[in-house]
Formats: structure tokens, sequence, C-alpha cells
């Protein structure tokens, strides 16, 4: 036969007591908010406390606060502690509805009115024509929005060319935009001090075309002292020279199939016209 001793039977009353005088204090503590639950005083859960709880008391005292980047919902819940009022203006952006955008006044403004300006329902594709591939992913990140980019590459090369929908173009409830990538081509560095046909020659062999054709007059004395020197049957004129630049210049990166415009020298040259020395009324042969 087991004996139990002394200090054993203290611990097991020990034990015993404890576990009671829990039990005492639950019972109590649910009996206090039953009772305060009857009488409408319970305290609220974190989900429905006070919406001024966490915002600066500045709110109070006429003091506008940031609230870009909020969406409307949180700026109503402001206006409860506003001691102005709010009112709304819509814009509209890539941007998901009813986010703030801008405001007016700006925070630590004091005013008794404050305009926010939401995005609307209306989402429209940004303009992402001349972004490169990572700038464009960026900015339809920014907007909540997905690509679809063609050609379709891991890390498609050059820059946007154009979008579906286009800039400002509505995206009637799409969440993707389709993006067309064009390969960039570096403008010749071998169109400067060529002829104009040799110049059209080098475009075209990087897949570049000529655009509009200006002249410069070049040798502006020599221009002169024709002019001075000429007989009285000569007359001064311009004859077209090499390329003296062009635009966009050398080197700089453009779509293919670009057109690049071209400054051709116009060097002077004296022309004899016996037709212009011809007496009145006589006949020509």
């Amino acid at each position: 036969m087991k004996i139990i001793s002394q200090s054993s039977v203290f611990s097991l009353l020990l034990t015993a007591l404890i576990f009671l005088s829990f039990g005492e204090i639950w019972a109590q503590s649910n009996g206090k908010a039953d009772e305060l639950a009857a009488q409408g005083s319970a305290p609220q859960s974190i989900d429905h406390a006070d919406p001024c709880l966490f915002l600066p008391v500045t709110w109070q005292a006429g003091i506008v606060g940031d609230v870009t980047g909020l969406n409307r919902e949180r700026i109503e819940e402001i206006d409860e502690c506003y001691s102005g009022r709010i009112s709304f203006t819509l814009r509209n952006t890539c941007l998901p509805p009813d986010i703030a955008l801008d405001q007016n006044p700006k925070s630590g403004v004091t005013s008794s009115t404050l305009t926010v300006v939401l995005s609307s329902n209306d989402r429209v594709a940004p303009n992402l024509v001349g972004l490169s591939y990572k700038q464009a992913w960026k900015t339809l990140a920014g907007c909540g929005l997905e690509a679809e980019f063609v050609p379709q590459a891991f890390f498609p090369e050059g820059e946007v060319s154009s979008t579906s929908p286009p800039a400002n173009g509505s995206l009637n409830n799409e969440t993707e935009v389709l993006i067309r990538m064009a390969k960039l081509v570096a403008v010749p560095s071998t169109l400067v001090g060529v002829a104009q046909k040799v110049a059209t020659d080098n475009l075209v062999a990087v897949g570049l075309r000529v655009g509009a054709v200006t002249t410069q007059k070049v040798q502006l004395d020599q221009w002169q002292k024709l002019q001075k020197s000429k007989g009285r049957c000569q007359y001064v004129t311009g004859r077209r020279g090499n390329v003296l630049r062009t635009r966009p210049a050398k080197d700089q990166l453009v779509n293919k199939n670009s057109a690049v415009a071209l400054i051709v020298e116009l060097r002077p040259s004296l022309v004899t016209d016996p037709e212009i020395c011809r007496p009145p009324g006589t006949l020509i042969p």
C-alpha cells in the first residue's frame, strides 16, 4: 500500500484552491461583461472605434492634413472629425476609382473647406509612347494595370511606339494595356559631309527614311562678291552641296522607319545667260 506524504497532500490542496480561484474570477468577469452589455455600455471593438481616435487633433482645429493617396471612405471618416467641410471633384486617370489625387488647400493650411480631387470611375490609359520597357512597366504598375508587350520578349527592346487603348483612351473596365514596342536605330554618323544622294542611301540601309530637305546658304562672302562682280548677262544662283547637319543629330536613337530631316548646303554659283542681254524685239532663234 502506497503512503502519501503530508507535503504531497498540501500540494494537491493548493492546486485545487488555485483552480477554484481562477474559476470564480472568470465567472465574475463574464457576469460583469453581460451586465455592461445589458446596459448598452459594453466596450467597442477596434473595428468600431472612434474614427477621430487616430487622427491628429489639428483636424478638429481646422488645420488641413494630407489626404492624397487615401480612398474616399477614409476621407469621409476624416470629415466627421474635421471642423470644416470636405467636398469632392472627379478626374479621369489610370488609377482605380475614389483615390485622392490632389487637394486644395494643401496640408498645413487652416481652412474651413477642403476640396479633394478623386479618381473617377472612367479609368483611362496613361501616356506611354516614347518610354522604355522598364519605364512603361513601372508606370502601369503604379496605376494598378497590367501590360502585354508586342513583340513578346523577356525584356522588349526599344521604346513604346503605340498602345491600345491609346493615351487617355477609356479602359472600359479592362486592366490590361497592349503595348507595341519599336526597336531603336541610331541615326548614322555617315550623313554629314556627303551628297544628298549618298546620305539618302545611308539612311535606307539602316531602316530609316529621308524627311524634309532644306537648304542653307554657305560661303556668304562669296555670294556678296559674285553679286557685285556679275556681268550684265549674268546672275547668281545657288547649287546644292553636301549635307550640313541632320535632325535628329547623328547617333541619336529613333524608331525604325523614322524620318530624318536633312539640311543641305547651298553654294553660290555665277550663271551666264545670253537671253538676259537680248535686245528688245530680237527674235529668239
